[in-house]
């Protein structure tokens, strides 16, 4: 049963198609038999030359694309920028070695770092009370900690 249902659908497709093709063949004739030949002419070269433009558009992107690959492939990456108070950025204050691989990525700055989404509030403020006592040797940083009140 579907598949006759699927057999006139598709005969009702091509039916319409044949349709369609008629009525395009008629419009044909009808402008050739109305248009001289000089029309047809110059129709036929404006299609070329808007062919031609659009070939030619076409060819320009890509060798500009071309070339832009080639010379992408032929530089060197960027250095990073020199420090300017002749520091090194990176500054190893545990007793883990960094190896190559490990500092290149460091210098490429914070924004290639792993970092968790989520931190809990309670170790962001231990971290800044850690932090604060080392900058503080007096240890005037408890109150960071303690209500304002």
């Amino acid at each position: 049963m579907k598949l006759n249902w699927l057999n006139v659908e598709i005969g009702f497709l091509y039916s319409k198609l044949n349709k369609l093709e008629t009525i395009a063949y008629q419009q044909h004739m009808k402008l050739a038999y109305t248009t001289n030949r000089t029309e047809w002419d110059l129709h036929f070269i404006k299609m070329n030359q808007f062919i031609a433009t659009k070939t030619y558009e076409k060819r320009q992107r890509l060798k500009n694309k071309l070339n832009n690959l080639k010379h992408a492939n032929n530089t060197t990456p960027p250095q990073p920028k020199p420090n300017i108070l002749n520091e090194p950025r990176i500054v190893n204050k545990s007793t883990v070695e960094f190896s190559e691989a490990e500092t290149r990525l460091l210098q490429r700055g914070l924004k290639h770092g792993i970092y968790q989404e989520n931190l809990p509030m309670e170790d962001i403020m231990n971290d800044i009370h850690i932090a604060s006592t080392k900058l503080n040797p007096e240890n005037q940083s408890s109150n960071i900690m303690s209500p304002p009140f």
